[in-house]
């Protein structure tokens, strides 16, 4: 059997009584708690430090192209579909100028896009569909049908033509 020596820190309490001493267990949690100790303040200390900003050194050149274009206000899925389709016309899709500029083309052309569609929707004049009117007639030749009429063609579901009037017969229901 081996035994320890303890320091005399240990032995002696506050007014100078023995302290019992720590058991193994009390030695680990003492250990743990002095390491994340250690660590929280390893982390505030790198906290309180400026941090570099990341100068795509480390990323890749098309990575760090996207990040580049994302700065200037583009998004991903605008980025993949510009440089897509530089990979398809065999345009220079790997430099920040060329595909700057193609996606600075691009967003100019949908403006004009949309100004004329806006144009065009101004001086076109405003369509109006005509309402539906329906009329109900008795046939005359007293063989019990009626007809519907309406301003607007009307497909038969039957024939699958279409017409303006329809001919349906009567039935007891509605004679009286």
């Amino acid at each position: 059997m081996t035994t320890q020596a303890l320091p005399v820190s240990s032995l002696n309490g506050e007014n100078g009584k023995q302290k019992a001493p720590l058991t193994k267990s009390q030695k680990k949690r003492m250990k743990r708690k002095a390491a994340a100790a250690k660590t929280s303040q390893q982390q505030q200390e790198q906290n309180l430090q400026p941090k570099a900003k990341n100068n795509g050194s480390s990323l890749n050149p098309h990575v760090k192209l996207r990040m580049d274009l994302a700065e200037l206000g583009h998004d991903a899925k605008e980025i993949d579909s510009a440089i897509e389709e530089m990979w398809n016309m065999q345009l220079q899709y790997d430099e920040f100028e060329s595909v700057k500029s193609h996606l600075e083309s691009r967003r100019r052309g949908r403006e004009m896009e949309e100004a004329t569609l806006v144009e065009r929707m101004a001086s076109r004049p405003p369509q109006q569909k005509p309402t539906p009117l329906l009329v109900v007639e008795r046939k005359e030749d007293g063989s019990g049908e009626y007809i519907i009429r309406s301003n607007v063609p009307v497909e038969d579901a039957s024939t699958g033509s279409t017409s303006t009037a329809r001919t349906f017969p009567m039935t007891s229901s509605d004679e009286s």
